[in-house]
């Protein structure tokens, strides 16, 4: 399996995770807290998350179409039926698809900018080591240029030790 494909796996199944971690608290939310107003906040959050721990565009806003469904289906009035007629239905998925799109932009971007400033190290470490191996090496040439030049110029003076 290579590395592409290794990849669109696990960011497959950090989206899977995500929303049913989600859909588990909202749960938990809804019957056992007696809480329903913050449950499009926790999805919001999970496809924050989801956004900020994937590669590209696709999985947040998979998250995002996911989490809204989900959140029309089975968390708002009437239940287990979908109602988009709804302006809060419509402003949560605007809200979703909105913050997945933003947080992929700049995780991208960042993601760029770490590429980009590693291999200006890289190519900063290789000048460094190449002025080191050619000073190194101009040092010894240096004197044995100059003690040859010397030999060939003044032989005649020079004394035999």
């Amino acid at each position: 399996m290579n590395e592409k494909t290794r990849k669109n796996i696990k960011d497959c199944l950090i989206t899977l995770a995500a929303l049913l971690i989600t859909f588990g608290i909202s749960i938990l939310l809804q019957n056992v807290l007696i809480i329903d107003e913050h449950i499009t906040t926790v999805f919001v959050f999970a496809v924050f998350i989801v956004s900020l721990l994937t590669d590209g565009y696709f999985y947040g806003i998979a998250a995002a179409l996911c989490a809204m469904f989900m959140v029309n289906y089975a968390f708002t009035f009437p239940f287990f039926a979908f109602n988009f007629a709804t302006a809060e239905n419509a402003l949560s998925a605007l809200v979703m698809i909105t913050l997945s799109v933003l947080t992929s932009a700049l995780t991208t971007k960042l993601k760029i900018w770490q590429a980009l400033k590693a291999e200006a190290e890289k190519e900063k470490m290789r000048a460094n080591l190449l002025r080191a191996v050619s000073h190194d090496l101009r040092t010894p040439l240096t004197t044995i240029y100059g003690s040859s030049s010397t030999m060939l110029e003044s032989y005649d003076t020079l004394s035999t030790e």
